[in-house]
């Protein structure tokens, strides 16, 4: 079994991400400027560590990858707690509405997939042992 999740995008970061693209693009485009590709460059490196940002669940693993920095692997069995929260701490989601999953020795990670209900569906089927908060 293996599964993926992509994250929810909220419409803000929408705007936030493609404003300064489209502002500096285009004023590289109608009049060239060295000093426009420095901060072009810039945006382009952070969406190369944040993009794609997406969660897999395979096997009794729950992995999450964001961008060519975060590769983390999660064991299901080692996971004890769902819980929905509004944290804005960095995490790999793009949303602000996120699942916190407390898993290992005090340990946690934010994430924000698209269909919420499958994601804990699923990997409570993997480990029915889960606790899941509203």
């Amino acid at each position: 079994m293996k599964r993926s999740f992509h994250t929810k995008v909220d419409a803000w970061l929408i705007v936030v991400i493609a404003l300064p693209v489209l502002f500096i693009g285009y004023e590289l485009i109608m009049d060239f400027s060295w000093f426009l590709l420095l901060p072009f460059a810039f945006i382009i490196a952070i969406y190369a560590v944040t993009l794609p940002c997406y969660y897999t669940i395979e096997s009794q693993h729950l992995k999450i990858r964001a961008g060519i920095i975060i590769k983390k692997d999660i064991d299901i069995q080692q996971i004890s707690r769902i819980a929905e929260s509004n944290d804005p701490i960095s995490s790999p989601a793009m949303s602000l509405k996120r699942l916190r999953i407390d898993f290992g020795q005090g340990n946690y990670i934010l994430i924000s997939p698209q269909n919420r209900k499958a994601f804990i569906e699923l990997l409570c089927s993997v480990n029915p042992n889960i606790e899941c908060l509203k």
